[in-house]
């Protein structure tokens, strides 16, 4: 990996299945690895968290991120289920504290806007932006894994690089510094979900 480049692990949390990804952040973005962390739903919900303890440590453990990003629950018109997916995203952020990694997270919304253009894009549209941005030969399976692409992604699209050293702590992503040129890069989102349309119509890359 070259000097310009470092490791975002991005998750998507959830008490069934949490999807994660680790992407290389660099001009180009690469994903390394993209999959699902699965907790049977008939376990006691104190089970589920602890495998998704286990299987955010290990991934961590492998990958050696800079940063962490992590998707904010949506609290909607179910804030019960917003909560059910709270406890899972504080078990990410204590397995994250606790291997000393940065972390970010990021509202639904600002990850879909900063992923496909708009703040109000369906899953499926993400996925879709998520192939066409990494020239993806193959579809990310499941959804969760791709929803957790869109998260790293995002961070790498606001170009925060790490900003602290490794074991001292985290910070909101809104508290980050951002360069024009970064800037002119998420206002070309939109133009990059036209050109999503056209390449959807014409077929993916060979």
């Amino acid at each position: 990996m070259s000097s310009d480049e470092y490791t975002v692990v991005g998750f998507d949390p959830g008490t069934a299945v949490t999807g994660w990804a680790a992407v290389s952040g660099s001009k180009t973005p690469k994903l390394l690895r993209a999959g699902a962390i699965r907790a049977k739903a008939n376990r006691p919900i104190e089970q589920r968290l602890q495998a998704i303890y286990e299987g955010v440590t290990s991934i961590l453990r492998e990958y050696h991120p800079e940063i962490v990003a992590v998707e904010d629950p949506f609290v909607g018109k179910n804030p019960s289920g917003a909560l059910t997916l709270g406890q899972a995203r504080g078990v990410i952020l204590l397995a994250v504290a606790q291997e000393g990694c940065e972390v970010v997270s990021y509202p639904p919304a600002t990850i879909k806007a900063s992923v496909a253009g708009r703040g109000s894009a369906d899953k499926e549209q993400v996925r879709q932006m998520v192939i066409y941005t990494l020239g993806l030969q193959e579809v990310p399976e499941p959804l969760d894994a791709s929803d957790a692409i869109a998260v790293a992604l995002c961070q790498i699209n606001r170009g925060e690089a790490p900003r602290v050293a490794r074991g001292t702590g985290g910070g909101s992503a809104d508290d980050a510094p951002s360069s024009k040129s970064r800037a002119d890069k998420l206002a070309a989102r939109e133009e990059d979900a036209d050109a999503l349309a056209k390449w959807l119509s014409g077929g993916r890359r060979k």
